[in-house]
């Protein structure tokens, strides 16, 4: 199950490929999996990231960040 890579940088050509990596990834076994263990919901927000992300899309909502929250960061003399 292959996802595709958006070849276009307009959003249109994005959304279709996008769109067809969901449709894709609701065909698989994954989900399928997924969708057993965890539920529907949380299968479908699978399929949907996955899509997206393969489309060259980037996540809205600010889920996805690398390190700890700005308030957890610790440095080098607050640990003892």
């Amino acid at each position: 199950m292959p996802l595709k890579k958006a070849k276009g940088k307009s959003k249109k050509a994005k959304q279709k490929v996008a769109s067809e990596n969901i449709s894709e990834f609701h065909k698989g076994g994954t989900y399928k999996k997924t969708e057993k263990k965890f539920g529907k919901a949380t299968a479908d927000a699978q399929a949907v990231a996955a899509g997206m992300h393969a489309a060259g899309i980037p996540p809205k909502g600010g889920k996805h960040r690398r390190g700890p929250p700005a308030g957890m960061r610790t440095t080098t003399s607050d640990r003892r």
